[in-house]
């Protein structure tokens, strides 16, 4: 008797932190749209999906170590033209996560298809002096490109 009581009440209290659970992830999502950071994420994402389409396009046949700099140093280069700050670890995630979007055919593969956030994309001339050695020797540089988001 005394195990069915327990099992009761620890059965409504597990509901009960269900649901609160779920009401508190409902109610940061709310705060976090208000305050732009979830659109804040989504352009920083957007940013190193470009990079890292970009790096794939130009560096295809180096290594993927090599490719990983290489789109780390332009989506510094892109998150700080667009007054983004980021954390080396957070960088490293969202290349990660665009590589592996890539690689599974889904997501930010495509960037006509992505929804694309209000913000002015410059892809800067590379320089001889930008390009690693070892790249510089078998790479041709690409002229710069301008990607706008086109007005609504």
């Amino acid at each position: 008797m005394q195990t069915i009581i327990t099992e009761a009440i620890l059965t409504g209290l597990a509901t009960i932190l269900v649901a609160f659970i779920g009401y508190l992830s409902q109610k940061v999502a709310v705060y976090l749209k208000e305050k732009g950071i979830a659109e804040q994420l989504e352009s920083k994402g957007y940013l190193v999906d470009i990079a890292v389409q970009a790096v794939e396009q130009i560096y295809e046949n180096r290594d993927g170590a090599t490719k990983f700099e290489f789109a780390k140093q332009e989506a510094i280069k892109l998150l700080k033209n667009n007054g983004f700050e980021v954390s080396d670890v957070e960088l490293n995630n969202f290349i990660e996560s665009s590589v592996r979007a890539m690689k599974e055919g889904f997501s930010g593969v495509i960037v006509e298809d992505m929804p694309q956030p209000d913000i002015d994309v410059v892809v800067e001339d590379v320089e001889e002096e930008d390009v690693a050695p070892e790249v510089a020797e078998d790479s041709t540089i690409r002229e710069s490109r301008t990607v706008q988001k086109e007005e609504k």
